[in-house]
């Protein structure tokens, strides 16, 4: 009897851990959706009133309030390089999760929407234990070709402290 019982325990708890494995992806997708949602709103704005549009009228061609479009413009608009990041975002994060990446976050010019033609992609990373030179080399390659650009990834652990600081304040979420 108590088999019986110990079998079903661990067939609900892989239940539970697929289920949760799928809501958390789900979960990823939608935020990643939203971000780039918003860079394209962002992106827009900046395009009309480039063009000489006025707030209102890019208003209400966007359906926002004006206040909403005063505030986005204010905001400078995203490079290349981020919406490439925001598009690709579930390749990225399937080749990170092989390499046993836990968190992954954009620090530098694309983070600070200070990019230029020159730039790369700079991606800290944490894991549960350090890669070596060769895995951190083959990840690079793989992002490099995803996002068509040069990626840095530079895992937390190996930074001096003041760098690390400097990383983590500009750093947001992939």
């Amino acid at each position: 009897m108590s088999e019986g019982r110990a079998s079903d325990s661990i067939c609900y708890m892989d239940t539970r851990t697929r289920l949760a494995d799928e809501i958390s992806r789900e979960a990823a997708r939608a935020d990643a959706l939203q971000r780039q949602a918003r860079d394209l709103l962002l992106t827009a704005a900046h395009r009309g009133a480039s063009e000489g549009l006025s707030q209102r009228e890019i208003a209400t061609i966007v359906r926002r309030s004006q206040p909403e479009v005063s505030r986005l413009l204010r905001q400078k608009p995203p490079g290349p390089l981020a919406l490439r990041v925001s598009q690709q975002r579930p390749r990225v994060m399937d080749i990170l999760t092989k390499y046993g990446v836990t968190d992954a976050r954009i620090f530098g010019s694309v983070a600070t929407r200070m990019e230029t033609s020159e730039s790369d992609i700079d991606i800290l990373i944490e894991t549960p234990r350090a890669l070596g030179l060769g895995k951190l080399s083959r990840l690079e390659r793989e992002l490099s070709a995803v996002l068509d650009s040069h990626v840095d990834v530079v895992p937390v652990r190996g930074l001096p402290e003041w760098m690390r600081q400097r990383a983590l304040a500009e750093a947001v979420p992939l």
